[in-house]
């Protein structure tokens, strides 16, 4: 599936046919890497507006291509979906903290972010779209470093868990405990160095991020 998300600070009848001309040109392009029609995926348009464009007060209006006289009926390959964000009302306490992260995550995670607030992270999503943000700004030196960074950190989980088999295996339960701490506080050191942040170490070693702060 190809996804295209958009961004505008005004609504025009000309964005709207812009959004139409590049989802269109997307699923059309798709015939450069296949040899049939069936193998072409649907493009899905996602456009958000800081403009009310539609008296109906539902923020989010989703398009599809139908049968008028049967609606169920589809032709699957181009959707729509225009979402007005001054329309947008949280409904609860909730709803209120996650638009406020979400809110934050947009306007202070930049390219050249180093220092991120804890709080942004206690929400998987966001945590998730962080780790994307991050990816994103690296150069391509970077990202064949984080490759291997990544094969890496899969070794280590594989050392750790044959570490703890052969320690179980032996009956060792004091010894093994002292060195897998030992071992993960190596671990940890060595990726701090390698400039990872301190949550994924955290989340590859099982220490906690205070600890991996006295580290640091």
């Amino acid at each position: 599936r190809h996804f295209i998300v958009e961004m505008q600070m005004h609504w025009t009848e000309s964005f709207k046919s812009r959004v139409l001309f590049n989802a269109s040109k997307a699923y059309v392009k798709q015939l450069k890497k296949s040899t049939d029609f069936k193998l072409l995926q649907p493009v899905y348009a996602l456009s958000f507006v800081n403009e009310t464009f539609n008296d109906s007060p539902d923020y989010y209006h989703h398009y599809k291509i139908v049968n008028l006289n049967d609606t169920e009926q589809q032709i699957k390959g181009l959707e729509f979906i225009f979402i007005e964000l001054p329309k947008f009302r949280p409904q609860n306490r909730a709803e209120r903290k996650l638009h406020e992260l979400w809110l934050r995550f947009l306007t202070e995670i930049e390219n050249t972010t180093e220092e991120i607030d804890p709080e942004l992270f206690t929400d998987e999503d966001i945590e998730e779209a962080i780790k994307y943000a991050e990816v994103s700004a690296y150069s391509k030196a970077e990202l064949d470093a984080y490759d291997d960074l990544i094969v890496g950190i899969v070794t280590v989980r594989s050392a750790i868990s044959d570490y703890i088999l052969k320690g179980k295996e032996e009956g060792i339960a004091e010894g093994r405990a002292e060195g897998i701490e030992e071992q993960n506080i190596k671990i940890a050191c060595n990726l701090l160095k390698k400039g990872m942040s301190v949550y994924d170490i955290a989340d590859t070693t099982g220490l906690t991020v205070a600890e991996i702060q006295s580290l640091k």
